[in-house]
């Protein structure tokens, strides 16, 4: 469903921030599109236009939105890259997203389920 979207340009042309946001952006929107069973490309348009919202008008923080990238960003270096080590994997992770090891170690051991349930659900009260 998430490839459907992806493929008709809806979530590709969200804001071109630095590479951290973009994945923000992308990760965000999945998630809510998944969560929500959204189907319809204008309903999706309309998930992308209050996200940019909530992310221009600083609803959401950016530290919460940058500990949300990097859990994210986590599960899914870890899902395609199945034969690398936590290790490995955040030593790339760092390297990509300009961030500190043991900030994302720090970020995965504190607040792995915190920041999943939390942005998803305050873009509902949006």
């Amino acid at each position: 469903m998430y490839g459907e979207f992806y493929s008709k340009g809806v979530i590709s042309n969200i804001i071109n921030h630095n590479y951290m946001e973009s994945l923000f952006l992308k990760h965000i929107t999945r998630d809510y599109i998944e969560k929500n069973g959204i189907t319809n490309i204008q309903d999706a348009v309309e998930v992308v236009n209050v996200i940019q919202y909530a992310v221009k008008g600083n609803l959401i923080p950016k530290k919460v939105r940058r500990h949300y990238t990097i859990v994210k960003e986590f599960e899914r270096m870890s899902q395609e890259h199945t034969t690398l080590s936590k290790t490995k994997i955040i030593k790339c992770m760092a390297e990509n997203l300009d961030v500190h090891e043991n900030t994302i170690w720090n970020v995965l051991k504190d607040h792995s389920d915190k920041y999943q349930r939390s942005v998803v659900d305050l873009l509902d009260a949006i």
